[in-house]
């Protein structure tokens, strides 16, 4: 292990010339020098191989790796192998950051010893150059009240407090050689398994609480954009991953937070996806999700999130048009609930300015 080497930052990049050199520059720039930075161009078509090669010369830190098309969890798993860090994280290449976020988490994770760091990020609306927060990426009000915690510390929402996806943690590189993770090669989804594997497995978990690293959106290269070709690696994910946790024997202590994790992941992707692709993803929600997590042994106050519950209850009894006419009615009715409401509070606020006016 090269010791002087604190953190490696992981990047596979997939025809991300656009975007690539703000990336770069950002890591370049760290106030944390002792750093590596660790390219897998993934087959790109465009000048992406080009600028790796071209930074690589500028700064010895950027070390470049090529290799065919095979998605990012494979370049993740890629650049893992060559990181030679005490610490790791695995950026987008489409992605920004603020100059102390290595320094930040580095320090954060020496100074507690932990497996994991979690940190804070916000999303960055690329068309509309606008900064959104992103409070329910790391909820601050489900961590436990101690520095350093692990998942028998917050069972019941070890899938709820974080996102599971991979850029905004920092991990002791020991600790995944140990484990054995690498990401699932999944089209979409394929950091899932890895990230709340992660949180099972670590025996130390801290936070940094830092705003450190700025999420792009609405990007028309991006993956999330075509999801629609990867209809069902939302299950794939979901189902190696209850496998896993059936295999460790710890299931039973986080079923609940497993359940209210899967109906939400299932339910976003029915209600994000479009064309045909979604009354096959309905199918497979009513057929093989809801019959895993056996959701019929659960109430209604064990579902968190507020209609999901009856949702579900209607998908076990109704076929895909049925289903959709009637949710169609309740956004309708939700809808117009909203309105009487804005046109209630109106109504009672000239009513007392009324009121205060006529009693001067």
């Amino acid at each position: 292990m090269n010791d002087s080497v604190k953190v490696s930052a992981i990047i596979p990049v997939f025809n991300g010339g656009k975007l690539l050199k703000k990336c770069l520059d950002d890591l370049i720039c760290q106030t944390l020098k002792e750093i590596e930075i660790i390219c897998v161009n993934d087959g790109s078509t465009d000048d992406t191989p080009e600028i790796l090669e071209q930074y690589a010369k500028l700064d010895s830190r950027i070390r470049a790796f090529h290799q065919e098309n095979g998605g990012a969890a494979t370049a993740r798993n890629y650049g893992l192998t060559k990181a030679r860090g005490s610490y790791v994280l695995f950026l987008d290449a489409d992605d920004f950051f603020e100059p102390d976020m290595l320094e930040k988490t580095w320090q954060r994770a020496c100074k507690l010893n932990t497996d994991i760091v979690l940190f804070k990020g916000d999303r960055y609306r690329h068309q509309a150059q606008e900064f959104i927060p992103m409070k329910y990426a790391l909820r601050d009000e489900l961590l436990p009240f101690k520095e350093v915690f692990n998942y028998h510390d917050l069972s019941d929402y070890i899938f709820n407090f974080v996102v599971g996806w991979a850029w905004d943690k920092l991990y002791r590189r020991e600790f995944l050689e140990t484990s054995g993770l690498s990401f699932q090669n999944l089209r979409t989804s394929n950091d899932l398994y890895f990230t709340f594997l992660s949180l099972i497995l670590a025996e130390s978990i801290c936070v940094e609480d830092s705003l450190l690293i700025h999420h792009r959106i609405q990007i028309n290269e991006s993956l999330s954009v075509t999801r629609e070709r990867s209809w069902n690696c939302f299950y794939l994910a979901g189902k190696e991953l209850y496998n896993k946790l059936q295999s460790l024997g710890v299931y039973p202590e986080v079923e609940l937070s497993f359940v209210n994790w899967m109906l939400h992941f299932s339910f976003w992707n029915l209600e994000t996806i479009e064309g045909p692709c979604k009354e096959k993803v309905y199918n497979l929600i009513r057929s093989e999700v809801l019959p895993l997590i056996q959701f019929s042994r659960f109430r209604k106050e064990d579902i968190r999130q507020p209609g999901l519950y009856k949702k579900a209850r209607d998908m076990q009894t109704m076929g895909f048009t049925a289903y959709t006419k009637k949710n169609a009615a309740r956004r309708i009715l939700r809808f117009h609930g909203r309105q009487i409401k804005k046109t209630a509070k109106k109504i009672l606020q000239k009513t007392k300015g009324f009121q205060t006016k006529s009693s001067q």
